[in-house]
């Protein structure tokens, strides 16, 4: 049996925590003043990529030490239902929420079960290759087709071609190259995360990696400032640290940051484990899906007549109403917990599953 790291628990908190300020922040802030949103703007995507990489991870302490064609073939299996599920409901939850991530994750997680048990070189690999091949597919096809980026509405979706076309290359999350982070959690999961050595290691390679990237985009996008603003345009797709389109910069970024939160989670848990807000953050953490679920609804639903009516809030006032909403959200898990296994999504999923 597997003994549970708390600090991926927390890890998970830290990412829901980070997704629910970038969400709060694009939806319902005017982006004001300019100062916060350029700080803020660095942690876009960036979370959302800690939750694919963890997802990974999960995956392989799911399916870890199955031993025979018999018991790897059961541990796909369960890999691929909760894939369905996970489709299924992300497709649900797009009618209200049209940059859900959860039928990307279940295309992610059929993908991922396709090479579970793969060497942990070739998991590198694919994850690269993935990561690089997506400036062919950029280079052939118009990213821009179907968008509307002022309303980040997609024309097509609910057809045939348009959702594929979403779900593999110009989407929120696209398959191409986003399975790589979960190819990538899941030759993580594989390493031995109870070797505090290791864990440090990986965590002072990845912090390190993290900021070189970034110095090296803001070094670059101004060497190029003096030109037309059509070419910088161009160098800032190629080189910025902007999800979309999720170029190799953002992407090996992504790989590094959520290394480096992970990592850096379990080396702090694994010190405080009995630290009062630990518990809290790990309990938060193992309720991931029901407060992704919930931040919308709940969340962003008390401004919704607001911003619908064009009226948006002030960056400083949404990025606090994020983090007091989050301290609701751990108290909320704290106390289902006493009282339940699991949240409510994550029984469900069980139950189908």
């Amino acid at each position: 049996m597997n003994k549970r790291i708390i600090g991926l628990d927390v890890a998970r908190a830290v990412a829901i925590i980070g997704m629910i300020m970038v969400n709060f922040k694009v939806v319902l802030s005017n982006a004001k003043p300019d100062w916060l949103s350029d700080w803020a703007s660095l942690l876009d995507g960036k979370f959302s990529a800690v939750f694919v990489v963890l997802a990974g991870l999960g995956i392989a302490f799911m399916t870890k030490n199955k031993n025979g064609i018999e018991a790897q073939k059961n541990a796909r299996l369960r890999v691929l239902k909760r894939a369905l599920f996970l489709f299924l409901l992300g497709l649900l939850f797009y009618l209200v929420w049209p940059a859900d991530i959860l039928h990307f994750y279940g295309v992610y997680m059929l993908i991922t079960a396709l090479v579970l048990y793969a060497s942990p070189r070739l998991l590198l690999i694919l994850s690269t290759t993935l990561i690089l091949g997506y400036f062919l597919l950029i280079s052939t096809f118009s990213y821009e087709e179907s968008w509307n980026f002022e309303t980040f509405e997609y024309a097509d979706f609910w057809t045939v071609k348009g959702f594929f076309r979403n779900l593999m290359f110009n989407g929120f999350h696209p398959v191409i190259p986003w399975v790589s982070f979960m190819l990538f959690g899941l030759w993580l999961g594989r390493q031995d995360l109870q070797d505090s050595y290791f864990v440090r290691k990986i965590f002072r390679l990845s912090g390190i990696m993290y900021l070189l990237i970034q110095v090296s985009s803001i070094l670059i996008l101004q060497l190029f400032s003096g030109v037309s603003a059509e070419e910088y345009e161009l160098v800032k797709v190629i080189f910025g640290t902007a999800p979309m389109p999720p170029m190799p910069i953002y992407m090996f970024q992504g790989l590094a940051f959520s290394t480096f939160v992970i990592s850096g989670c379990i080396l702090f848990s694994s010190r405080y484990i009995q630290n009062r807000w630990i518990q809290g953050l790990a309990a938060m953490g193992r309720m991931a899906l029901t407060i992704y679920i919930i931040h919308v609804f709940l969340g962003i639903g008390v401004f919704y007549e607001s911003i619908e009516s064009g009226n948006p809030l002030s960056l400083s006032f949404v990025l606090l109403y994020a983090l007091s909403f989050s301290f609701l959200c751990l108290l909320f898990s704290d106390f289902w917990l006493r009282k339940f296994k699991s949240g409510p999504f994550e029984w469900l999923m069980r139950k189908v599953t």
